[in-house]
């Protein structure tokens, strides 16, 4: 699917979609947990199905009916011999479930697309070869033993928190109490804290103290019923529209999320952005300044980032990029190679991304999303602001986190249609 964006006014309210990030995380909780929990307002995208197919495999089984689910958790007394999970394109839940798939199942065969499989899987692997345990690609499957039994568990927290999670959610179904500890820093940190506030939710302790997270043994998951908190990261989006194009409120957005990318209200307000925070967060169109701004702990906003600078009065320096790398696509050099179509400059190095004001964009047809839905959502947005129609090829990537995005940006008086 491609689709053409016109040059349009932005004018409205939207109330976003439900987390991913927070969904992925109740969805285990929940299906490791005793009885029937029920999230609410959940919007369904390509992860969250993986992660609920996954799930299934497992022996969790869920109930979808309008924007409720309802899981009735795994039997965690049956071990299975082997199973066989289907990520796709889903780093999470890849991430998530390696951990459990392998403490239920005496073997396990994980699948996925060709880029999903060439992502960053080091810590887990080293962590199964330490203990002479399986962790290898054979055909472009991954193939993993049991679980490696230890009551000390020594990792890297740079490459991605999601390998904490991932191990977190599994200490507790021990039979022996775990000590994580995190040798160097943890990327993303607020993530590992939103698995961390999921958990307390359904009843777990776990002690957090000096970069190391202690787990009692033979602890109960507790069903629970709750409501989705809406999605900070794809709310950046339509906020950086308003700063850029023209006014957008944003509704339904909780200030006391764990979500890391709640950072881009600040980020935005520290570049000199109108925001206006009451009932609505009213973002207004403002003169951008230049600054810096660290993406340590927001990968996940630098494609839309790299837009705004263009619109800042010198640039913008973004420090701690080299993740972004590893994501659906090298974000970094997708978004260059857009962005140079119009005449942007960027400056890469090694850990550093500069990007200049951009004062007379030339004339392209068409940018690529490289398959990603990142890049395909933040190329959207620069093209409402462009003074001539831009076609977004290959733009239903967008259905990997906001299947109803191009719905939404419409909904915000953004002209476009699709090919």
């Amino acid at each position: 699917m491609n689709i053409k964006i016109y040059p349009s006014e932005s004018k409205g309210s939207i109330n976003g979609i439900s987390s991913k990030s927070y969904a992925h995380r109740f969805l285990i909780a929940a299906a490791l947990s005793s009885g029937v929990s029920t999230l609410d307002n959940v919007i369904l995208n390509d992860d969250i199905l993986r992660t609920i197919e996954g799930l299934k495999v497992l022996g969790a089984q869920f109930v979808i009916f309008d924007h409720t689910i309802r899981i009735h958790g795994i039997d965690l007394k049956k071990r299975h011999e082997h199973v066989v999970i289907n990520a796709h394109e889903s780093g999470s839940t890849l991430r998530f479930l390696i951990p459990l798939a392998s403490h239920l199942s005496a073997s396990t065969t994980f699948r996925g697309s060709e880029t999903l499989l060439k992502r960053p899987l080091s810590v887990y692997e080293k962590l199964y070869k330490e203990h002479d345990i399986q962790f290898e690609m054979i055909d472009q499957d991954l193939h993993l033993g049991s679980f490696p039994r230890q009551t000390q568990y020594r990792i890297s927290g740079a490459v991605s928190s999601q390998f904490i999670s991932g191990l977190l959610f599994v200490f507790p179904l021990l039979d022996y109490s775990s000590e994580l500890i995190i040798v160097d820093h943890i990327a993303s940190k607020p993530y590992v804290d939103l698995t961390l506030s999921i958990m307390e939710k359904f009843g777990l302790t776990v002690i957090e103290k000096d970069n190391t997270y202690f787990v009692e043994k033979n602890q109960s998951y507790k069903p629970i019923h709750e409501y989705c908190e809406n999605d900070f990261s794809q709310a950046a989006f339509f906020a950086i529209l308003g700063a850029i194009n023209h006014e957008v409120s944003l509704s339904g957005l909780s200030l006391q999320s764990k979500q890391g990318d709640k950072q881009f209200i600040s980020d935005l307000q520290h570049l000199g952005v109108n925001i206006e925070i009451d009932e609505l967060i009213t973002i207004f169109k403002s003169s951008i300044k230049s600054g810096t701004i660290d993406l340590e702990a927001t990968p996940d906003l630098g494609p839309i980032y790299f837009v705004l600078a263009l619109f800042s009065e010198e640039q913008i320096v973004f420090t701690n990029t080299k993740r972004l790398a590893i994501k659906e696509s090298n974000r970094v050099e997708a978004m260059r190679i857009e962005l140079e179509k119009i005449g942007a400059t960027m400056i890469v190095s090694d850990n550093q991304v500069i990007v200049k004001r951009l004062e007379h964009p030339i004339y392209t047809e068409c940018f690529n999303t490289h398959n990603d839905h990142r890049i395909a959502m933040a190329l959207s947005i620069l093209a409402t602001t462009l003074p001539w129609p831009t076609i977004i090829n290959n733009a239903d990537c967008v259905n990997k986190s906001y299947p109803d995005f191009f719905k939404h940006l419409r909904s915000l008086n953004i002209h476009l249609e699709e090919l």
